[in-house]
């Protein structure tokens, strides 16, 4: 259950700092760093949301061949990106989310996660719930005269990190991927 999916990420893991502090201490931790760096100063990472206006953002670098799937907030302002792209033939996801203090991390909106799809929520409709983003999309094409379409990041496991209350109340219906974890 630890984290740790890159070397700045372990580091982090294992002194349980932020990814911006270990970044800074392995920075110190260089042959040609400064020598009279001896600790790591706490750095408070928010999100912002929404993101500000795209000229006063420089948007964040994506891979080549990309698909992209944006999450709103009910108004449909923008709070973050999931990447999905292939490397080595397998599909690989990252999240894009802009910190106040540092721009643009790979890293996933923190806990409790919008759903995607907020946006497009309209009132008293029926909800159908998929695993997904590109699920979603696919399935809005299909019933979207029927039900609204949601879907959370970061697939069946991530599912616990989600803020369901803005469908509360409504009837859903639950469409599971064919898979164990689905």
């Amino acid at each position: 259950g630890q984290a740790g999916g890159d070397l700045i990420s372990l580091y982090a893991e294992i002194q349980g700092i932020s990814n911006v502090e270990a970044a800074t201490a392995l920075g110190a931790k260089r042959n040609d760093a400064p020598k009279t760096v001896h600790s790591v100063q706490k750095i408070p990472v928010e999100t912002v949301m929404p993101i500000p206006p795209p000229g006063n953002v420089i948007a964040p670098k994506f891979k080549k061949d990309s698909i992209i799937w944006e999450y709103r907030d009910k108004s449909g302002n923008l709070l973050f990106y999931v990447e999905r792209y292939l490397k080595d033939g397998k599909k690989q996801f990252r999240p894009h989310t802009f910190y106040k203090e540092v721009g643009w991390m790979n890293k996933m909106w923190p806990d409790p996660r919008p759903l995607y799809g907020l946006n497009k929520l309209k009132p008293d409709r029926p909800v159908l719930i998929v695993e997904g983003e590109k699920a979603a999309d696919a399935a809005l094409k299909i019933v979207s005269k029927t039900y609204d379409v949601v879907t959370w990041s970061g697939g069946a496991n991530a599912f616990k990190k989600t803020d369901f209350t803005p469908i509360y109340g409504r009837k859903i219906l639950m469409w599971a991927d064919a898979d164990k974890p689905g």
